[in-house]
């Protein structure tokens, strides 16, 4: 039962942070985060993602930071930050296990990142958050 529900919530797509634009967006770019929503814990390389879009990587990369305001990477990294916070506050897995889902491998440069968004680092959020009632929420509704 409860693998079911983390898998749910791993595989579960990523919210983008932000779409700006998003009805006079290229379509191009609006394939690109669709992309990177469904498949951020496969790590997509932006020459994969040009190529699901028809375009070279550098194309892409231009025409995402012109269409979004921000450039790829850090768009990328952002929705892994954000995609971990939301497992570390919807499940009990571990730093090393959260990094994994969301494709990260650097465990400092992740730290740094997420203290650099949070405040916190890591484990720091995820001791405060779980010892929250929104924690003991979450966690029963996902019976």
């Amino acid at each position: 039962m409860f693998s079911r529900v983390l898998s749910g919530i791993i595989d579960r797509p990523v919210a983008p942070f932000h779409k700006p634009r998003f009805a006079d967006m290229d379509h191009r770019v609006k394939a690109v985060l669709d992309l990177l929503g469904e498949s951020l814990s496969s790590k997509p390389s932006v020459t994969e993602l040009a190529d699901a879009v028809n375009l070279s990587p550098s194309h892409l990369r231009r025409l995402f930071k012109t269409e979004t305001g921000t450039p790829l990477n850090q768009y990328v990294k952002s929705l892994r930050l954000e995609k971990s916070k939301e497992l570390m506050e919807q499940t009990f897995l571990n730093m090393k296990q959260i990094m994994f889902a969301v494709g990260v491998k650097d465990k400092s440069q992740f730290a740094r990142d997420f203290k650099r968004l949070t405040g916190f680092t890591p484990t720091q959020y995820t001791a405060r958050y779980r010892s929250t009632e929104n924690f003991r929420t979450n966690i029963l509704s996902h019976k």
